[in-house]
């Protein structure tokens, strides 16, 4: 089927007239094939008109899926001939249709684009593409799944939950070696770089890996094989405040409940958005704080928090906890005649955590 991928019209109407997958299928293969040379070659014109034909034809292609009727397999398919040849699976002459292993279509793929068939009327669609290309620049199938959301227009079918195509093409994008690449050539040129644009593109990056190592740890909270297969692991740069609401970004969820057993002057909530959580504070001394307790006698029930911050003294002056240091903290230590004294101190306080901490909660030292 003649095709030339740049007139967008042709190829629109060579999918409409294509009657068979095979044929969809070779449309979109070649769509595909010149959208990776257009990554690769930075001509992002031609990878966007290149990603609509793909789409479209993916579209196209879940389409004529639904319409054939499945498969049997080769139960029931009867004798062998004579012969002793074996039936032809699939050509105009038949009416048993292809398998997807002979359409060299995964069942993955087949799922996919039957979701995409499903999702809207053609002309909403089309209309979700080319908004998805103003709003994102460069066109993914996530881009184009948001701004459907937004344009379209119920069919009578029932619409299945798309997010697995949401998140297949999350994987891309972050993997995008096309990304890389862009950066890494700013990186090499970054001395001709604006001074202004070189500051706004680090604090991005900045923000751009938090939010990311923020976002993977939720993804994995819930999943009980993962802390243990695929540890996150973290450095950040900053005062106490600052490093403490990365610590909630990263470990604790939203709507928890903490309990800040050493709350002092609240200097480590400085930063933090106490609005996500639910927090009870503790300390003998501090006029704002909840409760005035001893950190290793505390009135709460067993496991009745999902996290436990723990900011004990650690000041001394050879032989005994400085006053100034120990009373605001919670405890009274000034007596103290050993180091062995103060590390006990620290083992009962560890100990209280554990009885109060729900299992699997966060204790933060």
């Amino acid at each position: 089927m003649a095709f030339t991928l740049v007139r967008y019209d042709a190829a629109k109407k060579a999918l409409a007239l294509a009657s068979r997958v095979d044929e969809v299928k070779n449309i979109r293969d070649r769509a595909e094939a010149v959208r990776v040379y257009a990554t690769q070659a930075r001509d992002y014109d031609l990878q966007n008109r290149a990603a609509t034909i793909r789409l479209l034809a993916e579209r196209r292609a879940g389409q004529l899926l639904l319409d054939m009727t499945k498969n049997p397999g080769t139960r029931g398919a009867g004798r062998p001939r004579r012969d002793g040849t074996a039936k032809r699976r699939y050509s105009r002459a038949t009416t048993i249709p292809p398998t997807l292993e002979e359409l060299n279509i995964s069942k993955v793929q087949s799922s996919k684009w039957q979701r995409l068939a499903r999702l809207v009327d053609d002309e909403t669609f089309e209309e979700a593409i080319e908004q998805a290309k103003e709003r994102f620049g460069e066109l993914t199938t996530a881009g184009v799944l948001r701004m459907v959301k937004q344009v379209a227009k119920p069919q009578t079918t029932v619409v299945e939950s798309e997010i697995d195509l949401i998140a297949a093409d999350l994987i891309r994008e972050i993997d995008s070696a096309n990304q890389r690449e862009r950066l890494d050539e700013v990186i090499r040129l970054r001395s001709r770089l604006n001074p202004t644009l070189r500051k706004k593109l680090i604090l991005a990056l900045d923000n751009a890996a938090k939010y990311a190592t923020s976002s993977s740890w939720k993804l994995a909270v819930d999943m009980p094989v993962f802390p243990a297969e695929y540890p996150i692991t973290t450095a950040s740069v900053g005062n106490n405040s600052e490093l403490f609401s990365d610590i909630l970004n990263l470990y604790v969820p939203p709507g928890a409940k903490i309990l800040d057993a050493t709350y002092g002057l609240g200097n480590f909530w400085k930063k933090a958005n106490r609005t996500e959580f639910t927090v009870i504070t503790n300390d003998l001394h501090t006029a704002g704080a909840d409760h005035k307790r001893d950190f290793r006698k505390l009135p709460f029930a067993d496991a009745s928090f999902g996290a436990f911050v723990f900011d004990p003294p650690y000041s001394h002056s050879g032989t005994s906890m400085k006053e100034s240091l120990s009373i605001p903290y919670g405890c009274d230590l000034s007596k103290a005649t050993s180091e062995a004294e103060i590390i006990q101190m620290y083992i009962d306080g560890a100990k209280e955590a554990l009885r109060v901490v729900e299992s699997g909660g966060i204790f933060i030292v």
